[in-house]
């Protein structure tokens, strides 16, 4: 069985950048797999300075962190593990101290183990040296903003477009728009017709009651002055009738006469 590419497992640590905070500085860290040199190589600047460390892992260093008879899926466990640490905020400054020549290191706390993180030592370089690095960095971000039209940070803005509908007017004549033909008027009633004409009742109550409104509506009531004018005036009464009974004689009534007294 042919031996794994080693640096080939840990391409996931290459073209990663991170910021990270040591206190009241900011670091810049930069990390890359350098084919050439077979090794994976770490850059950390310090932010307003042009101060530059350096620092890296070879193939025998990385086989020595997973193990020399480690497989191809163990290595690259390992390396995505080391990316998650970087991209997760795990990644800090150890032994930071700001004089020259001091010793310090990245430290880098995995999640399978916080207690005991990876420490890879950092050589502080030459201002020379750490300005040719920074224009190799340039270099690559200028080359990449190509496919954005040159723009450092993301793409080109997008054109913002607006829509306006206009809000009718209280009153404004529908906006419907009128049948196309007296054909499509036409059918438009008859469907409506129905949904507003009663159902007609069915069996022989439903036809008595239709004939007893049909016979109802046909007469016409009278008004009082058709009543007045078609109304005949009462005859009198004949003579001797009496008044309270037209239909009997009246009572006929004698005077009654008293004797005075001087007879």
């Amino acid at each position: 069985m042919a031996a794994p590419d080693v640096i080939s497992c840990f391409s996931a640590l290459d073209e990663l950048i991170q910021i990270i905070y040591e206190g009241v500085e900011r670091f810049v860290l930069l990390s890359a797999i350098d084919d050439a040199a077979r090794a994976w190589v770490v850059h950390v600047a310090l932010h307003g300075t042009g101060r530059w460390w350096r620092g890296a892992w070879s193939e025998q260093d990385l086989l020595r962190l997973a193990g020399p008879s480690a497989s191809e899926q163990v290595l690259e466990g390992w390396a995505d593990k080391i990316a998650d640490a970087i991209v997760q905020g795990g990644a800090g400054i150890g032994d930071w101290a700001p004089g020259a020549g001091a010793r310090i290191h990245l430290q880098l706390t995995l999640g399978h183990a916080p207690d005991k993180p990876l420490r890879l030592a950092l050589v502080e370089i030459p201002a020379e040296q750490a300005a040719a690095h920074a224009a190799r960095v340039f270099c690559s971000i200028a080359t990449e903003a190509q496919s954005r039209k040159c723009r450092l940070i993301g793409g080109p803005p997008a054109a913002q477009t607006y829509t306006y509908t206009p809000t009718p007017a209280a009153g404004a004549a529908s906006t419907e728009a009128p049948p196309a033909n007296k054909s499509d008027a036409a059918n438009a009633r008859g469907l409506e017709a129905p949904a507003k004409r009663p159902a007609a009742p069915s069996g022989s109550a439903g036809e008595g009651r239709t004939k007893i409104a049909a016979s109802t509506s046909a007469k016409p009531t009278p008004t009082p002055a058709t009543a007045a004018g078609t109304s005949k005036p009462a005859r009198p009464p004949p003579r001797g009738a009496s008044l309270a009974n037209p239909n009997k004689k009246a009572r006929k009534f004698e005077a009654v006469e008293f004797e005075s007294d001087d007879e």
